[in-house]
């Protein structure tokens, strides 16, 4: 199968034709020239960019490059900007067709790839319905805001000290991020910070992020050094995430009452550690390879430990910072970033000399990658830890907070997500398994009873589970608007850890009281949910008209 790649960024098109030559497609990437590739290379698909491209020129080729991919049935997929698809919804939404917005993951233009194969298939036999653009795009959306839930609630926590001394800026190509910013005080009397680039966004690197966090902050709390904490998350990600994803990372710790500066770096550009006047003291660059890929050692010479006597700042980060591109399709690249850290400013304020400089060098033109630059100002941090060690001043916890619209019900189990996110968790086996009914019963309900309406009686009877399921499955697929809401925090009371629980649906609700009232009837088959988690929570509570319930599990 031979695939025709044409993108004018050469970076990107090389790592897509790398992608698609992995999985075994022959591919032919030109930067240009569409018509005489297609001509020559006589391909059995297309693939275009056609983003930040709009307008008569663009508009001219499309439609020169449609018609000759018509004569001969070849599907041709275009990649779009986010701002592209309203502007370009007549050029590309034609029978045969497809778009992708980016920036675009492997995994998307391969799959992209192989239903367009079979669309055209089943086309050639009259049996293919097209999407519509807009149906495309709301679906890209939903999934977008799915994740951005997940990868929020896994990042969204930190101590308030950290801002008298971190300072970053983040500028996401697309949402959610692929980027990863996570800090947190140690044991040791200093301050780690962890820098990540996922390859790969959507539900896979969100739920790599929520692993990642998770890891990161009860590692950290233990005393658990970094280069543990490094194999610890990569094991985890090559477990679970699918080849080709993987986490360029850089841990750092910066420990002002020992003197030392502790980073290990893996796929990162080097971290900087700049003097007070600007000058560059050292480049710690990447010695290992990100995270996800191979197996990883744990002992001491994967970390790098440098004396902190005369830093005053330590910057770290992504890729996308030096390869944000001018109108003159030129990177600002690290002789820019290293030429402007050098000014003469003040520790605290590189961050913001950055952004503007790359703000006036880029204009209006997209990132392409996502931007996340972060400063550590060692002087500020030295104060916030004298005295003793900086331990955190409240619990490390963490939530979770997701909302399954009734569209994306239909597609997505909420329990598989959630049982996935429970495998990530550092629990005993029996402790999973309990933790899982009650939420599972709670979430259950809301969809069943308060989305659905259905009636736990449907259930008596020799075959009326399969009745009850049966109903449960059309009224699902029928179901026309509606959500259910999941939220789930980590607790900490008395020294024992455990999970606020809350699930609300958009149904009517039903008598709160009469559900409450009754006792656990050992002799039914059904309706005893409720009476179930009001016996393994703490505490258990519903609110409004019984569509909001919160439960408190303690382990």
């Amino acid at each position: 199968m031979k695939i025709l790649l044409i993108a004018k960024n050469a970076t990107q098109r090389h790592a897509m034709a790398a992608a698609l030559r992995y999985v075994g497609y022959q591919v032919v990437d030109v930067g240009g020239g569409a018509q005489a590739a297609f001509a020559s290379a006589s391909p059995d698909m297309v693939v275009m960019d056609i983003s930040n491209s709009a307008g008569a020129p663009i508009a001219s080729r499309i439609t020169q490059l449609k018609a000759q991919c018509r004569a001969r049935q070849v599907p041709v997929i275009f990649l779009l900007g986010m701002d592209d698809a309203g502007s370009l919804k007549g050029l590309v939404h034609t029978e045969g067709d497809d778009f992708i917005v980016k920036p675009v993951e492997p995994v998307t233009l391969i799959a992209k790839l192989e239903a367009m194969l079979r669309l055209q298939s089943q086309s050639n036999n009259g049996t293919a319905t097209l999407p519509s653009l807009e149906q495309l795009r709301q679906g890209f959306n939903e999934d977008s805001g799915l994740a951005q839930h997940i990868v929020a609630a896994a990042t969204a926590k930190g101590d308030d000290r950290a801002q008298r001394f971190l300072h970053h800026w983040v500028v996401p190509a697309a949402q959610p991020a692929g980027d990863l910013l996570l800090h947190a005080p140690t044991v040791q009397g200093g301050w780690r910070v962890m820098l990540g680039d996922f390859v790969g966004r959507g539900l896979g690197a969100a739920v790599g992020a929520l692993s990642t966090a998770d890891i990161f902050y009860a590692m950290t709390a233990d005393g658990v050094d970094i280069a543990r904490i490094a194999a610890e998350i990569n094991k985890r990600l090559k477990d679970y995430l699918p080849v080709g994803r993987f986490l360029a990372a850089c841990l750092v710790d910066i420990l002002p009452d020992q003197g030392q500066v502790l980073i290990w770096n893996g796929g990162l550009p080097a971290v900087l550690l700049l003097s007070a006047e600007g000058r560059i003291l050292r480049r710690s660059r990447s010695q290992k390879l990100p995270m996800g890929i191979l197996d990883m050692e744990t002992t001491g010479d994967a970390v790098e430990k440098l004396a902190l006597k005369t830093v005053a700042s330590v910057v770290i980060y992504s890729d996308g910072v030096i390869q944000a591109r001018s109108h003159a399709d030129e990177p600002y690249g690290v002789r820019r970033l290293e030429s402007a850290l050098g000014q003469k400013n003040v520790p605290g304020q590189r961050a913001d000399t950055i952004q503007r400089d790359i703000q006036a060098y880029i204009q209006d033109v997209p990132v392409e990658d996502d931007i996340l630059l972060v400063e550590v100002d060692c002087g500020a941090l030295a104060q916030v830890v004298s005295g003793g060690a900086c331990l955190p001043t409240t619990p490390t916890t963490w939530s979770l907070d997701v909302l399954f619209s009734s569209d994306k019900l239909k597609e997505i189990d909420p329990l598989l997500l959630i049982m996935d996110w429970m495998d990530q968790l550092q629990l005993l086996e029996e402790q999973k398994q309990r933790l899982f009914t009650v939420i599972s019963e709670l979430i259950n309900n809301a969809i069943e009873h308060g989305l659905l309406g259905l009636d736990s009686r449907l259930k008596a009877g020799p075959a009326g589970y399969d009745h009850y399921y049966r109903i449960r499955d059309q009224r699902l697929a029928s179901l026309e608007s509606g959500f259910v809401k999941v939220y789930i925090e980590q607790l900490l009371k008395n020294g024992h850890a455990g999970f606020r629980l809350r699930v609300e649906d958009s149904g009517p609700g039903f008598d709160i009281q009469s559900v409450m009232s009754v006792d656990r009837d050992h002799q039914r088959a059904h309706g005893r949910g409720v009476s179930l988690v009001r016996s393994m929570c703490h505490k258990l509570r519903y609110f409004g008209n019984g569509n909001r319930v919160e439960a408190e599990y303690f382990l």
